[in-house]
């Protein structure tokens, strides 16, 4: 594919700063004058023609980019750490773009510095349901931030989408911003507790000891569902779980929608090869596991949670940290009436879950962990999971809307309506410049009066 007009940019550089040069579409780069001299261009997946493979060596770059500069805790003692299986899981979903995954490289040796990518994803929002794009993996090598490499990034992308025919787009941060869709929490729930107290991620409260957590966080020998028909997911129960996942999905206000491919990638793509062993097969990023009724032989339930290790910073005996997040989950307890009302969804989401952790405990996961989403509330207090203290996760809406007069209607329908939280803000700020005018009048009050008494 080509890349249109190029425009080469040579700014000034210094012995601390590498040269770089500029590849893009030149009408994408005046809002940023001052940027680095970069590339920026289709160069991650799918690089040449027609070509829709994704080489080794890309993956490979993209993980080491990420391994070092990706997103790490405030106290700097984890950092994320993808693998190039969860990167080919989690950016080559069904109908992916290679225009959607924007890198730049260092011009004299051609070094991945920065890195951006979209995936297609279908949303339904209240009662409307169209074509989005989940942005993810936003990076910029350490040494370039304050570059303005990230709006450059961030633009592009943007264009991409656009010429798709993609004028919204979701992602995610860690940080507070304006105008958010749904704020979440993480929860962990202890697996490894020696090894999680020894690396830092938790301690121990007074009183406690390293024996007595053990056994309070101790899980059952083998599933309790497993006599009543839980199995590993198979091919075959797509159809279904696509059925109960799409309607289980229908409470909530804004969900995603998957068909029966795209259900096939979430579950089954990531399984990894070979045999099992301990718990897990080679390269395995998910897990999805079903419950078949003994009597009709149809799925019932299923639940589901996928890898994300993350490297431990200072440490001598540990080098990794082996962390499973909760994914997607459903059950047609949910689907019959009253069940959320006399607790029958809360007991079966408890019994889901609980097997969920027993089945990450066998594969030696460390940590298991959860966000404040879905129906996780309902039993997140009963497994023992403990309340993160890191960052929230901040989940927004963005209109990357260029031409927003002709899409005015489907925006104003599409839009989610979150004045409360922008009156809260300034309700907060009026109330801190009343506290500061108060101190200043109070002050000033003071100087009057010890200059009063020094005159008298």
């Amino acid at each position: 594919m080509s890349l249109g007009p190029v425009t080469v940019f040579n700014a000034g550089t210094s012995a601390a700063s590498p040269q770089f040069a500029t590849f893009m579409p030149s009408y994408i780069l005046h809002p940023c004058p001052d940027i680095l001299s970069a590339v920026c261009s289709y160069l991650l997946l799918g690089s040449s023609g027609n070509d829709s493979s994704l080489t080794y060596s890309q993956l490979t770059e993209l993980y080491e980019l990420l391994s070092a500069n990706y997103v790490e805790d405030d106290a700097a003692s984890f950092r994320f750490k993808y693998s190039a299986e969860f990167l080919q899981w989690a950016l080559m979903p069904p109908g992916w773009h290679k225009e959607w995954h924007v890198g730049v490289r260092v011009k004299s040796n051609q070094k991945l510095v920065a890195f951006i990518g979209g995936a297609p994803v279908t949303l339904r929002v209240r009662n409307a349901q169209f074509k989005s794009v989940e942005i993810n993996f936003l990076v910029v090598h350490k040494k370039l931030r304050g570059k303005r490499l990230a709006p450059v990034l961030i633009k592009e992308v943007t264009r991409q989408c656009n010429l798709k025919g993609i004028f919204q787009a979701i992602y995610t941060a860690g940080v507070f911003l304006p105008t958010p869709v749904s704020v979440c929490r993480y929860y962990h729930r202890l697996l490894n507790v020696p090894k999680l107290i020894d690396v830092g991620f938790t301690g121990l409260k007074s009183g406690m000891t390293v024996a007595r957590m053990v056994r309070l966080f101790k899980l059952p020998s083998a599933p309790a569902l497993a006599a009543r028909g839980l199995r590993e997911m198979e091919d075959r129960d797509v159809p279904e779980v696509r059925a109960i996942f799409n309607q289980y999905m229908k409470k909530f206000g804004m969900q995603p929608v998957y068909n029966a491919e795209e259900v096939r990638h979430l579950f089954l793509s990531g399984r990894g090869h070979g045999d099992v062993r301990q718990g897990r097969r080679e390269g395995q990023v998910v897990w999805a596991y079903v419950v078949e009724d003994p009597t009709t032989h149809k799925v019932t339930d299923f639940f589901s949670f996928y890898t994300l290790p993350s490297t431990v910073l200072g440490n001598a005996r540990h080098g990794m940290l082996d962390a499973a997040y909760l994914f997607y989950y459903g059950t047609n307890v949910a689907l019959q009436s009253g069940a959320e009302a006399d607790g029958r969804l809360k007991a079966r989401l408890n019994e889901l879950v609980a097997d969920a952790l027993v089945v990450a405990e066998q594969a030696k996961f460390d940590v298991f962990n959860a966000m404040t989403l879905m129906d996780n509330d309902l039993f997140l207090s009963d497994l023992k999971v403990r309340l993160s203290k890191l960052s929230r996760l901040v989940q927004r809406w963005l209109m990357v809307c260029v031409a927003v007069r002709a899409r005015r209607r489907s925006s104003q329908l599409l839009s989610v309506q979150l004045e409360d939280i922008g009156a809260r803000r300034r309700r907060c700020r009026q109330r801190v410049r009343e506290r500061t005018r108060c101190w200043h009048r109070h002050a000033l009050s003071r100087w009057r009066l010890n200059t009063q008494r020094l005159y008298i």
